[in-house]
């Protein structure tokens, strides 16, 4: 049977019937087209609303949107989270900050005392400072956490000040990173640059940042995807994303190797800035 709009040859009257319904160049040839309905994703037309919501739960190209509209989503919480940390970061940087301004606003608007004074000031602090010894800054390494090694050098030092140097060690001069502390046998030792201690301490704690590091990549990488254990959501991470980790997870164990070379006499940029927030802290 041939249909009179568009000359097609069907084999019977009902597929003819069902032809001139639904087959969208006949449509358009009777004119019908716009009483449709269509799919705003494939761009089929259906000839019911309902027909057009049992389309929608299959239609290929609507799964594929919403994936695609997933991964976006995914991808900009993950930057937030990196922003947030960063913010942070910085706000942590910016209080310490403002507590040594004030500390050194207050240290200006002190009277002048005879050198006396502050020699027997002096003495009497470094009398009261608690021993710094390997095996306490062993045991405080107990205490170190992911989150102390993400934030470098100021997260580094607010470990130390709370923890192994705690109530032990003063800045005498904040300019030279000039510090005093007490070892295991009662000696005062004068440590310019924090390069004895920061050395003592990085030898201590090196080998647990590696175990913090590498526990902190297998959670971040099985979340986007990038370990064989994780799971078919995560492995659909965009590569992006994927990039976005491993370039900061690849940071993180930078501070790793700054670490282990400052353990064996280097002098990495990280001393340094962990010597000048150390000394931050702890100046008098």
């Amino acid at each position: 049977m041939e249909c009179e709009f568009c000359r097609q040859l069907l084999s019977n009257k009902s597929s003819l019937k069902n032809h001139q319904k639904t087959a969208k160049y006949c449509l358009k040839k009777q004119g019908q087209i716009s009483k449709l309905f269509e799919c705003t994703y494939c761009t089929k037309y259906l000839s019911t609303k309902q027909h057009l919501k049992y389309h929608l739960k299959s239609c290929r190209e609507k799964k594929e949107k919403e994936l695609e509209e997933d991964k976006e989503i995914n991808k900009v919480r993950i930057l937030e989270d990196m922003y947030k940390a960063r913010i942070k970061s910085l706000e942590t940087q910016v209080t310490e900050l403002q507590k040594t301004i004030e500390r050194i606003s207050l240290e200006s608007q002190r009277p002048n005392v005879t050198n006396n004074f502050i020699n027997d000031n002096r003495i009497q602090q470094l009398n009261n400072l608690i021993p710094i010894t390997d095996e306490r800054i062993e045991h405080h390494s107990q205490y170190l956490t992911i989150d102390h090694i993400k934030n470098g050098a100021s997260g580094l030092s607010k470990f130390s000040i709370d923890h192994p140097y705690k109530d032990g060690i003063i800045c005498v001069d904040f300019s030279r990173k000039k510090i005093m502390y007490k070892d295991g046998g009662g000696d005062i030792i004068t440590d310019i640059g924090m390069n004895k201690l920061g050395q003592k301490l990085f030898s201590s704690i090196m080998n647990k940042t590696k175990e913090l590091l590498d526990a902190y990549k297998e959670v971040e990488y099985k979340k986007v995807g990038l370990l064989e254990s994780s799971t078919v959501e995560e492995k659909k991470t965009s590569f992006a994303i994927q990039m976005i980790v491993m370039k900061t997870v690849t940071d993180h164990y930078s501070t790793y190797k700054d670490m282990v070379s400052i353990a064996n006499g280097g002098k990495e940029a990280l001393l340094m800035d962990y010597g000048r927030d150390v000394c931050s802290q702890t100046v008098v």
